[in-house]
């Protein structure tokens, strides 16, 4: 729980791949961060500018010098064990892995985030994802989730509902209809492959959650299915 509260309610946000190209991934997270004003601090990492989207960028993220609680890696696949690396040499808490090809395009992909995920267990670093599309709090106005119902919306509608899926399409999709409606959400999450934190660990972490009255799951697979039925009937 301690991981995913870190994960919902972090005090900085690194942006791995940050750009002022919108149309990008790194571009269309760092703007959603901002659009919705998180109150926390936000680093743009990207050894390529000295600004993105107006705000100061480090090569790094050992080279912010200051706490780091989620980083937001989407970087080419190709770039991300140094990622990871200096994710863990920074004491990263939290690494939300947006980039895909690993485990869901093969055994060359699925030896990769093995590696990942040995590097983050050396550091005590939690891992959501990879191969999602991210996650939002609106109780902690922090969006992390590139998904068209939030850009075209100028506030993310606060509510009761937890939405846990580890399909990204999916949950966009099922945002976009949500949106249209009026309805609003406490957290939505996308998971994609769950090589480290997984379907469980959220939905745990719902049932305990004071502004989360109804939990929505989309499950494809799961890691631990008598933990999830047990979490079912508590």
């Amino acid at each position: 729980r301690d991981a995913v509260r870190c994960a919902l309610s972090p005090r900085a946000v690194a942006i791995l791949g940050a750009s002022d190209d919108t149309t990008k991934w790194g571009g269309s997270i760092m703007n959603l961060v901002r659009k919705f004003k998180y109150p926390g601090a936000v680093y743009p990492v990207n050894p390529r500018a000295e600004t993105v989207q107006g705000l100061k960028a480090y090569p790094s993220v050992s080279a912010i010098g200051q706490p780091v609680d989620v980083a937001v890696v989407v970087v080419p696949q190709a770039l991300t064990l140094a990622a990871f690396e200096d994710c863990a040499k920074a004491g990263v808490k939290v690494a939300l892995m947006v980039t895909s090809q690993f485990a869901e395009s093969g055994a060359e992909g699925a030896a990769l985030q093995d590696q990942l995920l040995q590097i983050a267990q050396r550091a005590g670093m939690r891992i959501i994802g990879p191969n999602c599309m991210g996650y939002f709090s609106s109780q902690h106005d922090l969006c992390l989730l590139n998904a068209q119902a939030l850009m075209r919306n100028d506030q993310l509608i606060k509510g009761n509902i937890a939405l846990i899926s580890q399909s990204g399409a999916l949950a966009g999709a099922m945002l976009s209809r949500a949106y249209d409606l009026g309805t609003g959400f406490s957290f939505c999450v996308s998971l994609g492959n769950q090589a480290d934190l997984e379907v469980c660990d959220f939905l745990e972490y719902a049932i305990g959650d004071a502004n989360s009255e109804v939990i929505a799951l989309y499950v494809e697979g799961n890691k631990d299915g008598a933990r999830f039925l047990h979490l079912l009937r508590a």
